[in-house]
């Protein structure tokens, strides 16, 4: 998430409910990884509501479109580099 909650009235029940769309779209791309890595190889792929919403390979054209046709949802949007390999990162 861009800093979707910076600045915004926001009570703790909308927080909630953004980080869990949030959370339910990134476990969404990890379920769908397979099928992403097919059609959309080394590209950024931005997913809304379980549906992905754009992709491009250049992640500043991405974020400008996004920031254009979803100007309330933006920075709620799950934004994932789609390599050939599934990546995992422990931190």
């Amino acid at each position: 998430m861009r800093d979707s909650m910076k600045g915004e009235n926001m009570n703790e029940k909308e927080i909630c409910e953004k980080l869990k769309r949030f959370d339910e779209d990134s476990r969404w791309i990890d379920r769908h990884y397979d099928e992403l890595k097919a059609r959309y190889p080394h590209e950024f792929v931005a997913v809304l509501n379980g549906n992905v919403v754009d992709h491009r390979k250049d992640i500043k054209k991405l974020t400008k479109r996004l920031d254009e046709k979803y100007p309330n949802d933006a920075n709620d949007i799950a934004v994932e580099y789609i390599t050939p390999e599934k990546v995992v990162m422990i931190l």
